[in-house]
């Protein structure tokens, strides 16, 4: 049976069957049955985030949080018309998807370039396998015995 077949059966979730036909319809035509699982779980995720934003908001707003409205929803999401500033200028603003945009790439280049200026360690001139101190290794001893 294809992936079809699995996502017709009745012993697959009324939820899972609905991601399988958005992928479908999106022309994913070959995926691992346990993405749409996958994709549930970011999808109930993603949403549970929002709503319990969206419900302190409405708190915040003096509304009880059972009783958000869209407003409440859309500034959950990041779509406010509110300016919309990251203090350390990394990423341009949230785009309307809700998700941030690409990161700025010229203060990474910045960073890149300051980080990248630092000097390395010399290497070791000896013979055989060049390993950090004894303090950085994963197998030095980290406790103590009394």
């Amino acid at each position: 049976a294809g992936i079809d077949g699995v996502m017709a059966s009745n012993h697959v979730p009324y939820a899972a069957r609905v991601v399988a036909d958005l992928l479908k319809e999106m022309g994913v035509e070959e995926y691992e049955p346990r993405v749409v699982y996958q994709l549930l779980e970011f999808i109930t995720t993603y949403a549970h985030g929002v709503l319990n934003t969206a419900e302190e908001y409405a708190e915040h707003a003096g509304r009880v949080a059972e009783e958000i409205v869209w407003q409440d929803i859309a500034l959950a999401i990041g779509k406010s018309r509110g300016p919309q500033v990251d203090p350390l200028g990394v990423f341009e603003p949230v785009v309307p998807s809700g998700f941030p945009a690409k990161p700025n790439a010229q203060l990474l280049k910045t960073m890149a370039e300051r980080i990248n200026a630092q000097k390395l360690p010399d290497l070791s001139k000896k013979a055989g396998l060049s390993l950090p101190g004894d303090e950085k290794m994963l197998t030095a001893q980290n406790f103590d015995i009394n």
